[in-house]
C-alpha cells in the first residue's frame, strides 16, 4: 500500500528543487552582469533586469490562466496579478521616460491600479473568503517573504551612505547597484515562485473538481 504522505512529500521536494534552480539562475544573471560591468549592467538593459521581467511576466500569465476555473477565488488572483502588472510597468520606467514621456510609467501604474480595484469591486462578495483561502496556503508565506526582501530589505541594502561606510575610500557605485538589484531579483524570484505555486494549487483543485470553500 502506498504511503499517503509520499505524494505530498514528493511535491514539496520538487518545489524545493525548482526554487533552488530559480535562485541558481538568478546567480547566473548576476554573474553575467558582473562580468560585463558597463552602463547597462544592473540597469534597464542588464541581465538581472531582463530576468526580473521574464519572471514577472511568467507569474502574471500563470495567475491569469487560473482565473476562469476558480471564480470564487478571483479577488486574490486579480490582486496579485494587478500587483505584478504594476511591478512590470515600474521595471520599464526608463523606457517610458525615454520613448513616451516623463512620468508615463506613473500614469500606467495608476491605470493598472484602478483597473485592479475595479475588478476587485466587481468581486466584492468574495474578497474576504478569497484572501482567507490564500493566507491558508504555503504560497502566502512565500509571497510575503519575497515582498519583504524586494520592497524592504533591498531598499535598505541600496542606501548609498551604508556602502560609503562599508567601503570608505574604496566606494564603487557598481557594488551598491549590484547588491540592491541582486537582492531585488532574489525577492522577485520568491514572489514569482509563490504566485506560480498558488496558481498551480488552484489549477489542480479545478482539475480535481474540488470545492475549495463554501
Amino acid at each position: 500500500m502506498q504511503n499517503p504522505y509520499s505524494k505530498s512529500l514528493l511535491r514539496t521536494f520538487v518545489k524545493v528543487c525548482l526554487l533552488a534552480l530559480f535562485i541558481a539562475l538568478d546567480f547566473g544573471a548576476i554573474f553575467l552582469d558582473v562580468g560585463n560591468i558597463s552602463n547597462t549592467s544592473f540597469g534597464e538593459n542588464g541581465y538581472v533586469e531582463w530576468f526580473q521581467e521574464i519572471q514577472l511576466f511568467t507569474a502574471f500569465l500563470f495567475l491569469i490562466s487560473a482565473l476562469k476555473k476558480n471564480k470564487n477565488l478571483q479577488p486574490a488572483i486579480i490582486f496579485m496579478a494587478g500587483c505584478l502588472a504594476m511591478a512590470i510597468i515600474r521595471e520599464y520606467n526608463n523606457f517610458f521616460i525615454d520613448y513616451v514621456f516623463h512620468g508615463a510609467w506613473s500614469v500606467l501604474v495608476i491605470i493598472a491600479g484602478l483597473t485592479t480595484l475595479y475588478f476587485l469591486y466587481k468581486q466584492k462578495n468574495n474578497i474576504l473568503s478569497s484572501f482567507h483561502h490564500f493566507t491558508q496556503t504555503t504560497s502566502y508565506g512565500i509571497v510575503l517573504s519575497g515582498f519583504f526582501v524586494t520592497f524592504i530589505f533591498s531598499r535598505f541594502i541600496g542606501i548609498p551612505d551604508f556602502w560609503h561606510a562599508v567601503l570608505d575610500k574604496n566606494y564603487v557605485r557598481d557594488v551598491e547597484r549590484m547588491m540592491e538589484e541582486s537582492t531585488e531579483l532574489i525577492g522577485y524570484t520568491i514572489i514569482v515562485f509563490g504566485c506560480i505555486d498558488y496558481a498551480l494549487i488552484l489549477r489542480k483543485a479545478a482539475a480535481d473538481k474540488k470545492t475549495i470553500f463554501n
